[in-house]
């Protein structure tokens, strides 16, 4: 699974989807974010709440930043979710 954006929206994405419907259970979940302390931040809160979560610098901005994402989430395996909590602005 991909979650990018580690905000406020992405939180809470986290809690209603993942928490309270258990959705990415067994998933290895790579969290992108432009704030690397974000992400961090984020992915630390996924993993004491029992999920497989790993940080990633990740540019929205970015084609090869997405790519770069993907690429690593690829590595765990097949992408089957994404969510997308990210916001870009002009």
């Amino acid at each position: 699974m991909i979650l990018t954006g580690a905000g406020q929206i992405g939180m809470a994405q986290f809690r209603r989807l993942l928490v309270a419907r258990r959705i990415g259970s067994g998933m290895k979940i790579v969290i992108g974010d432009k704030s690397v302390e974000n992400a961090n931040a984020m992915a630390r809160t996924m993993n004491q709440a029992g999920f497989d979560a790993t940080p990633l610098e990740m540019d929205l901005s970015s084609r090869n930043s997405i790519l770069h994402l993907i690429a690593e989430a690829q590595g765990y395996g097949n992408i089957s979710m994404l969510v997308n909590a990210a916001g870009g602005f002009p």
